[in-house]
């Protein structure tokens, strides 16, 4: 049941590429490399989650492999979710360029 979840959100996101690459638009590709991203992220996550840190239990597994389109559906969560990347980019940023500063004193 787990690997079937897995494999779920895996090829969702593998149709979602396909589909991007179809197009043979390289504009549009480039406009949807957030998505892109994101969706990469969120598919690494559940595979680790359910893969690493058994999460979720069966019932809970058979909930989610209802959804269709639950790839769709988490990225669009995450739009909608009050935080945003910018936060973690920012806080990364900063330490990266304090330790320079601290480095080259």
């Amino acid at each position: 049941m787990r690997d079937e979840l897995i494999e779920k959100v895996a090829k969702e996101f593998h149709d979602f590429i396909e589909e991007i690459r179809e197009t043979d638009e390289i504009e549009q590709a480039i406009n949807r490399a957030y998505e892109i991203v994101i969706k990469e992220e969120i598919l690494d996550m559940v595979q680790y989650d359910i893969t690493e840190n058994d999460l979720y239990n069966k019932t809970d597994i058979e909930k989610m492999l209802k959804i269709n389109n639950l790839l769709d559906y988490l990225y669009n969560e995450w739009l909608d979710f009050d935080g945003n990347i910018r936060e973690s980019l920012e806080y990364s940023v900063d330490l990266a360029l304090e330790n320079i500063i601290k480095r080259s004193e």
